[in-house]
């Protein structure tokens, strides 16, 4: 069953479904949240899979919290009861909060069948920048090493991210290890030292990095 439920955009905090009253938003400023496809005539959505566009600064939580509000709002109205009836949703993968891209939600029945319409491979596109780490690997992060030496991506470089790899994931991810996120656990201060992260296997199957922009004299 396909739905037609999108969120409408304001400054802040972010509105709710146009069709429901909103709850508690995520903190602001925050871009809108969408639903795909663009909407037409809301219909209530009992169960099946929804396409959220999720933007820069909103967790997959914020997400399927603000999906499982506006459905139990609009249930209640069409039911003409005073209490929301409970909506079971679900997200089929965490989205770091600075990532922007497509996030499959579940809902009722569709939470199940979630895993088996995440296989396959995935495209990511990504813009970064060379020279510094930091302790989260991502901009957010507090640099903790600089070199003023020029890196060039060389082919040499890009193939030993290609194929087949071993990956051992960041500390600061939703990967759990002993039934607590990896990232509560760095941001007790622990790190690589304290927790076994076991690689995982990871094929990549294209990698390539564009042309700088020309920039005029």
């Amino acid at each position: 069953m396909s739905t037609s439920f999108s969120l409408a955009s304001s400054p802040s905090p972010p509105s709710a479904f146009t069709s429901a009253p909103a709850k508690p938003s995520p903190p602001s400023p925050s871009p809108p949240l969408h639903l795909l496809p663009p909407p037409s005539t809301p219909n209530c959505l009992v169960s099946g899979l929804v396409p959220v566009l999720k933007p820069a600064s909103w967790t997959s939580f914020d997400c399927v919290a603000r999906v499982r509000s506006t459905l139990s709002s609009e249930a209640r109205v069409r039911l003409g009861t005073r209490k929301r009836p409970k909506v079971k949703v679900g997200h089929g993968g965490t989205l770091d909060p600075m990532a922007t891209g497509v996030l499959v939600v579940g809902i009722g029945k569709g939470t199940r069948v979630m895993a088996d319409h995440l296989k396959g491979p995935k495209k990511y596109e990504a813009t970064f920048e060379v020279g510094y780490t930091t302790d989260t690997l991502d901009a957010e992060g507090k640099v903790t090493n600089t070199t003023s030496s020029p890196l060039v991506l060389s082919p040499s470089i890009l193939d030993g991210f290609r194929g087949p790899i071993m990956q051992v994931p960041p500390m600061y991810s939703a990967i759990r290890k002993d039934g607590r996120r990896l990232y509560e656990l760095a941001r007790e201060g622990k790190g690589y030292s304290d927790v076994v992260v076991p690689a995982r296997p990871v094929h990549v199957h294209e990698l390539a990095v564009p042309p700088p922009p020309l920039h005029p004299n």
